[in-house]
């Protein structure tokens, strides 16, 4: 559920693509979503510790763009 969660969010970013549905399972193009996430919001960007996982950072950001 958190990944499937995860994918759509990234969709709505427009860092998913729209015609991959959101599965759930953690493969290359979530990795690769998250890193665009990362590297637009200036969370992370390649090299650095975390690129590509969906640690502290990356979820404060996403919570603070999907909390009500």
């Amino acid at each position: 559920k958190e990944v499937e969660a995860l994918q759509t969010a990234l969709q709505i970013e427009g860092d998913f693509p729209a015609d991959v549905p959101a599965t759930g399972f953690f493969a290359p193009v979530t990795l690769a979503a998250v890193k665009k996430f990362q590297i637009r919001y200036n969370i992370a960007t390649s090299g650095s510790a975390g690129f590509g996982r969906v640690g502290p950072k990356t979820r404060a950001k996403l919570n603070s763009i999907f909390s009500v």
